[in-house]
């Protein structure tokens, strides 16, 4: 399995464990912010690259990192504070959180040794006899476009294609790129022929998201001259001066999310 898969299962199995303890805030990974996806992916990174780390070590290269982002120690974790219950020693943590991390540390390295073999033949073991299709068409203000985001391939303009619904109702938010039109039903083989000549391999897509993630976590260390300078040498756009930084970062997150990395 790749990081981002990794990293994905780790974050389930850390909501999962929070659910456990009566906590239910946690997100989903889709509706994780981009801060807390990174700071998974980095967690996954961590243990790969140091498969002996503990997990006090861990949590000392996590309190590395975010101290390097400007996280200090806060009762209530707020991201727009940028503080965090969990941000000091790891001899001082409570149980529970360090729980966390030796789960986290135990997932990592079990998904890591696992065959991509077996994970391949747990795919093709769950496909279903048919499945069901939404039309999406491409309506940017580009005449052709590669959609790095959803993994949906080169699009010219007016091009209607069909995806799966859950894919078309998070690519039709994007409302001035894509247009959602009707679902239907198709046999499965009709469906996996043209899942294989729209989108690139699941594995592509996934990389491809998590360097969109690292790309993001990256812009979290930028200041506003930074991220003013980035959005214009990358996608050739100006962004006003009279936004904060943190205005200025969301726009250039946006542009990722709608153009992939430049």
């Amino acid at each position: 399995m790749n990081k981002l898969q990794i990293a994905r299962v780790a974050h389930e199995v850390n909501r999962a464990y929070c659910a456990s303890l009566g906590d239910a805030t946690q997100p989903s990974w889709e509706d994780a912010p981009d801060w807390q996806r990174a700071s998974a992916i980095a967690g996954v990174e961590m243990h790969l690259a140091n498969p002996d780390a503990t997990p006090e070590q861990s949590h000392q290269a996590w309190l590395e990192q975010k101290a390097a982002e400007g996280w200090v120690y806060g009762k209530v974790k707020d991201p727009d504070k940028k503080e965090h219950p969990c941000f000091m020693p790891y001899e001082k943590l409570p149980a529970d959180q360090k729980a966390k991390d030796y789960l986290f540390r135990g997932t990592v390295h079990a998904l890591a040794s696992m065959p991509a073999e077996a994970g391949a033949a747990a795919a093709a073991s769950d496909a279903a006899p048919e499945v069901h299709g939404t039309e999406v068409t491409y309506i940017g203000r580009r005449e052709t476009h590669t959609d790095n985001l959803y993994g949906t391939g080169h699009w010219t303009k007016g091009q209607t294609k069909v995806v799966p619904p859950a894919l078309a109702a998070k690519m039709s938010k994007h409302m001035d790129v894509f247009k959602r039109g009707s679902t239907s039903a198709s046999p499965a083989a009709a469906a996996a022929a043209a899942s294989i000549s729209e989108t690139p391999k699941v594995n592509e897509h996934e990389e491809e998201v998590a360097r969109m993630d690292e790309l993001k976590a990256q812009l979290g260390t930028m200041n506003r001259a930074g991220l003013q300078e980035f959005a214009k040498s990358h996608y050739q756009q100006t962004l006003p001066g009279n936004l904060s930084t943190d205005e200025t970062r969301a726009k250039v997150i946006a542009l990722i999310d709608q153009y992939g990395p430049q």
